[in-house]
């Protein structure tokens, strides 16, 4: 097939999926799996890396930026398209002659919009074609279904085609039906020559004329010979035309990088600044939620159950992240269509996309964390000093650009928001399960404490923020959180207590100087973070680490969006030796044959073929038992850890019980040897009190046979009293 510098080139074929949509990709150069076979040539050789941006492609779908105008859109265009070199003042002048030539005067500044409540279908047709226009290729303007637009475009079921003819026309189509009466096909006086010649071979709705397969036909008639050798000559009188003309610089885009930053960053800030209802919600939702738990846990006191309920406001941070997940995935999804068709067509590369939607989040972030910070850090009464409410602020917005971050990359590793959706639940539990409130540190099983605790960012969060708020803040227990009892005989509280207070002991006495004491288990809140694993020393290293985790989604985030593209086209099998300089396809009949005259000097006729598209179903099949495998090996591996700790645990319980068994007979010789009045056989009883205390409480761990408990007591028994000794 070829098509000559100036000439206007039809591809005319019969139904819907018979292949149109997806020869156009292949020449334009938009599909990316499958196999092409054959030659693409521009002047006798085949393009290079700036044949995508030198030429315009108007798809069928009208994909464009809802928030954008319409003189935005075609600016937009021309602002990254055409050669960074053309001053702006020409680029914005020539995309007024565009709208004028489109005569789209009256909706110029009108907001595209989506289908629904945006521009008519003829309107987003128009726009679609001025758009690529505004691009002013150099090369090519590729239209796929110029004038209706309404191909269902059958986009996984899309299937082959085959030539039956390709060349001139004629004047109210002769040459064309002349081609089909030669071969046995006579059409009508009263027939429009564009509807029934789909009808001749069998891609309208009559039989097919004749019992020969018109591809057949084409590929033994002398026509086709015809094309071949113009082909040939073509290319010959181009590469000697062109030949001795110097080389113009492969650029893949127009535009720099640093300008694709700017421009797109420039849309995405009026995208988001248009689309009120997106940011109106978020903020909604953060102001409320902060409301209900301020509400709830109202000024707080400063009792010992306080400190518990402390904590859970802080928790209720963790809800937010889901929140936001589940706004901004969408958001990502419907901006990523249309990055997928300015990308193909060479506008911006994945870098400036990518980095914008982070961008524009940032100012809703701000306005949303301060929304959620003030209700819910001074309604409950905590601490207002200005380093502590700072730190709190601050991990607060870390939070917003955490979840913010890691939406944008679940929407970037999934190929749809739907699957993102269906995988936030996981993470979000996971995070909030492990974080060491729901289930504290030191009861979360080693195996998960070793490596999930230390890795969930919700622990970092949670921990630099419980140590802020409750460092240094005193404890005053209320009448039913002491416990009482009563000091020994001619001892006050507080020098009973002396000791165990002296060697760190948390809490204090309410009343020292009385018999009667009164205990509260904490003093300051830093005692009841202690057995929790949570350190006033550490707050700085947990906000560097939650910090760090938002790199790690941002890397997650640009590494994605470059090497994933979901926006699979498939490809058939094509097989032909092309030169072009126009292209036009159309399935919408022609009124009369004058007007196919008027419209394409050379026409190409592909009826439907019965031809399954080319998936790569060999590549999923590994990648799933990749998965497969993976999974099978985790799953040995945990099992093996698990043992090992578990041998861990059983050799430091034995230990423990040797350890006591050592130090209660030495006690008992001792005790002997300074006369006191224990008595053998007291002796004896509590050593088999000690024993089968032992036993409950260490025996099942170790994992004992039947005796070999009693032979190890017996054998720790002389070993203590040896050592004692």
């Amino acid at each position: 097939m070829s098509s000559r510098p100036a000439k206007l080139t039809s591809v005319k074929r019969g139904a819907s999926g018979a292949g149109k949509t997806t020869l156009l990709d292949v020449l334009a150069r938009r599909k990316n799996i499958g196999v092409i076979s054959g030659s693409i040539l521009v002047d006798g050789i085949p393009p290079g890396t700036a044949f995508q941006r030198g030429t315009s492609y108007a798809e069928q779908l009208d994909v464009h930026e809802s928030t954008q105008t319409v003189r935005e859109a075609l600016q937009f265009s021309a602002d990254l398209r055409q050669p960074f070199e053309v001053p702006q003042e020409s680029k914005y002048a020539y995309v007024e002659e565009v709208i004028s030539l489109l005569e789209m005067e009256d909706i110029a500044d009108a907001i595209i919009g989506d289908p629904e409540s945006g521009l008519a279908v003829e309107q987003r047709k128009r726009v679609t074609i001025g758009v690529e226009l505004a691009a002013k290729p150099e090369l090519l303007l590729f239209l796929d279904e110029p004038t209706s637009g309404l191909d269902s475009q059958s986009a996984f079921n899309i299937r082959g085609g085959e030539t039956v003819y390709f060349g001139d026309i004629g004047k109210d189509a002769c040459v064309l039906l002349e081609y089909f009466r030669k071969n046995g096909a006579v059409c009508p006086p009263d027939a429009n020559p564009a509807e029934w010649m789909l009808d001749a071979i069998g891609a309208g709705m009559a039989p097919r004329i004749g019992e020969r397969d018109w591809g057949n036909v084409w590929q033994t008639s002398a026509e086709l010979a015809n094309v071949k050798h113009e082909i040939s000559r073509i290319k010959d009188e181009r590469i000697h035309e062109v030949g001795s003309d110097a080389k113009t610089e492969e650029k893949e885009f127009a535009a720099p990088l640093w300008h694709q930053i700017k421009v797109v960053n420039r849309r995405m800030h009026l995208s988001f600044w248009r689309s009120p209802d997106y940011g109106f919600t978020r903020l909604f939702n953060h102001v409320v939620i902060a409301l209900i738990a301020g509400l709830c846990y109202l000024q707080l006191d400063d009792s010992r159950a306080s400190l518990q309920e402390r904590v859970f406001v802080i928790f209720q941070t963790s809800v937010v992240p889901a929140l936001i997940l589940a706004q901004v995935e969408p958001k990502y999804d419907l901006s990523r269509l249309v990055f997928y068709r300015e990308s193909a067509a060479k506008a911006y590369q994945q870098f400036p996309f990518a980095l914008s939607m982070v961008v524009a989040e940032m100012p809703y972030s701000l306005i949303c964390a301060l929304g959620f910070f003030f209700p819910l850090y001074y309604m409950p009464g905590f601490q207002t000093d200005s380093n502590r409410a700072g730190y709190q602020f601050f991990m607060i917005l870390i939070m917003e650009v955490f979840a913010v971050t890691l939406g944008q990359t679940i929407a970037a590793l999934t190929p749809s928001a739907f699957i993102a959706m269906l995988i936030n639940p996981f993470v979000i539990v996971v995070f909030a399960m492990f974080c060491g409130v729901t289930v504290p540190r030191p009861q979360i099983p080693g195996f998960w404490r070793s490596w999930l605790y230390q890795l969930d960012p919700f622990t970092r969060l949670i921990g630099g923020m419980v140590a802020t708020e409750l460092h240094e803040r005193p404890v005053k227990c209320l009448e039913s959180e002491l416990s009482a009892f009563a000091a020994p005989a001619g001892q006050t509280c507080g020098e009973y207590m002396q000791n165990f207070f002296e060697s760190g002991g948390p809490g204090y006495i309410v009343d020292n100087v009385t018999s009667a004491c009164q205990y509260c288990a904490y003093k300051v809140g830093d005692e009841f973070l202690g057995p929790v694993g949570i350190d006033w020393g550490n707050r700085w290293r947990d906000l560097g680490i939650f910090a760090a985790f938002v790199g790690s989604n941002l890397f997650l985030l640009f590494l994605g969006s470059r090497y994933l593209n979901f926006n699979r086209r498939v490809i058939s099998l094509f097989t032909s030796s092309i030169q072009f300089h126009l292209l036009f396809t159309s399935t919408a009949t022609l009124p009369n044959p004058a007007l196919v005259h008027l419209n394409a000097q050379y026409v190409v006729i592909i009826r439907k073929m019965k031809k399954n598209a080319i998936l790569p179903y060999p590549v999923v099949a590994v990648l799933l038992l990749l998965i497969l495998v993976a999974l099978f090996i985790g799953a040995i591996l945990i099992r093996i850890w698990k043992l090992h700790l578990k041998k861990l645990d059983n050799n430091e319980d034995a230990q423990l019980v040797e350890m006591g068994v050592k130090e209660h007979h030495g006690l008992l010789r001792r005790r002997g040897k300074r006369g006191t009045d224990a008595k053998k056989g007291e002796e004896e009883e509590e050593e088999e009190k000690w024993k089968g205390q032992a036993a409950e409480e260490f025996a099942p761990n170790i994992n004992f046979g039947e005796g070999e408990w009693d032979d190890w007591w017996e054998g720790s028994s002389k070993s203590s009293g040896k050592s004692s000794e």
